[in-house]
């Protein structure tokens, strides 16, 4: 027997509401008395899935209808226009995860925009990680590069690093930090876009991004001077040529996978940290 739906806040007319399963979250609007307008269709054949009508149990399927959430709005439609819209899309087919899903049907429901925030999210992060991780293979191939000694062997580059230093006045120590600090850079832009502000939902959710973009420069920043500490501490201690060679070997594995650690570790950290930062801001309710 289906668990009876007993939310906090009663669902009202016309509500977004959404639940999450695994990975992805479905998304549906409330047309009342329990029925849901929403994509719907087996997993196997996600192209054969329509737009149909569902109880709120068919709705939120395996993790229950008390998992269901209110998508929370400061601007958006009169109900029974959004009602109106939901019943108009009844019967739509093409599925698509990318151009024609569950959320991107409900906010247009809601708001008239055909926008998915799990699509916009995927797509930032992917380019995050892709452009963070060009940065890191780029700052490698830079430090091997240049400097009086070329090559990946430790004089290479411990030269290249102290190139890359000297030129904005300082050594070795310098140059792993400004190198660090370009895909930290890089991911925290990524974070901005991920978490980036959207006027139509409500300030419990803005509070949240804002939170998380603040959070992913921050983490960037102190992922780059953190990384210089590691540096400093994981081998012979201090950052002389010895320190930092055997400091990065200690990190790696060698002085190309310390490298790797040294100048992705930033980056991965302004990541968690800004999706750290926006879950734990969401968690403190209204």
């Amino acid at each position: 027997m289906a668990t009876p739906f007993t939310p906090l806040t009663p669902l009202l007319l016309g509500d977004h509401i959404k639940v999450r399963l695994g990975a992805y979250e479905h998304h549906g609007i409330h047309l009342g008395g329990g029925v849901v307008v929403h994509f719907s269709g087996a997993k196997p054949a996600k192209s054969a899935a329509s737009v149909r009508l569902g109880s709120l149990e068919q709705f939120a399927g395996r993790a229950g209808v008390a998992a269901i959430e209110v998508v929370a709005y400061s601007a958006c439609l009169e109900p029974d226009v959004v009602v109106a819209r939901a019943r108009s899309l009844l019967g739509r087919v093409d599925y698509h995860v990318l151009r024609n899903n569950c959320e991107q049907c409900a906010r247009w429901c809601k708001t008239g925009e055909f926008v998915s925030s799990q699509v916009e999210r995927a797509k930032a992060a992917g380019g995050g990680v892709a452009a963070a991780t060009g940065a890191t293979v780029a700052a490698v191939g830079l430090v091997s590069a240049t400097g009086v000694v070329a090559g990946t062997s430790g004089a290479g580059l411990m030269s290249g690093l102290a190139s890359t230093g000297a030129v904005v006045g300082g050594g070795a120590a310098v140059g792993v930090a400004v190198l660090a600090a370009a895909p930290a850079a890089v991911a925290a832009v990524a974070t901005h876009q991920v978490f980036r502000d959207d006027a139509a939902l409500d300030e419990r959710e803005r509070l949240a991004r804002r939170s998380a973009r603040i959070a992913g420069k921050v983490g960037a920043a102190a992922g780059t001077l953190g990384t210089v500490a590691a540096v400093s501490a994981a081998g012979v201690p201090g950052l002389s040529a010895v320190g930092i060679s055997s400091g990065l070997a200690a990190l790696g594995g060698s002085m190309v996978g310390g490298l790797v650690v040294a100048f992705a570790a930033p980056a991965a950290l302004a990541a968690g940290v800004a999706y750290a930062a926006y879950r734990l801001t969401k968690s403190r309710g209204p």
